[in-house]
C-alpha cells in the first residue's frame, strides 16, 4: 500500500513531518463521497546514503558506540565495540509499481587484535541472503564477477 500526502498550497512537506498534524496525515480521512480523480504521480528514483551514530545517540543508544563503555562479553571475548552504523535505501517508483530495498550495517571494532584468522574470497559465483528480524528477506545467487 502507498499513501501520498499532498500539503495544501503554501505548507511545505516538512512541516506536516515535524508538527503535531503528522498522525493525522497518516490515518488520512474518512471519504465523504465518491467520484473520479485524476493522477499524476511522477516518475522517481531516489537513492540515499545515512550515517546513523549521531540518530543512535540521540536514542540514547551511547554505550555500544563508546570503545570505553560498549560491553559485548557475550558475543567475543575480545572488546568490541559499534564503530559506526550506516543505512544505504533505495526506492524507485514508476508506472510498473514501487520497489524499495533497504539495509543497515554495523560496524564492529575490536579494541584488540583478533586471535583468529579466517579468509573467504568471492571469486566465484555465490548466494547471499539477506535476513530482517531473523528471517530471509533477499535470497540471490551471483554466477558472474
Amino acid at each position: 500500500m502507498v499513501r501520498f500526502i499532498l500539503p495544501n498550497e503554501g505548507v511545505a512537506p516538512k512541516d506536516i513531518l515535524t508538527g503535531n498534524s503528522w498522525a493525522q496525515a497518516l490515518e488520512g480521512g474518512e471519504a465523504t463521497g465518491y467520484g473520479t480523480i485524476t493522477w499524476q504521480v511522477p516518475k522517481l528514483n531516489y537513492n540515499e546514503s545515512l550515517n546513523l551514530n549521531e540518530a543512535a545517540k540521540a536514542l540514547g543508544i551511547e554505550d555500544a558506540l563508546d570503545p570505553n563503555q560498549a560491553d559485548f562479553s557475550p558475543l567475543s571475548d575480545s572488546p568490541l565495540y559499534v564503530s559506526s552504523i550506516h543505512q544505504q535505501s533505495a526506492i524507485t517508483m514508476d508506472e510498473n509499481g514501487i520497489e524499495a530495498a533497504s539495509y543497515t550495517d554495523i560496524a564492529m571494532a575490536g579494541t584488540a587484535m583478533p586471535t583468529d584468522q579466517a579468509e573467504m574470497i568471492l571469486d566465484r559465483p555465490f548466494i547471499y541472503v539477506i535476513y530482517v528480524s531473523g528471517l530471509p528477506l533477499f535470497v540471490g545467487v551471483v554466477n558472474a564477477m
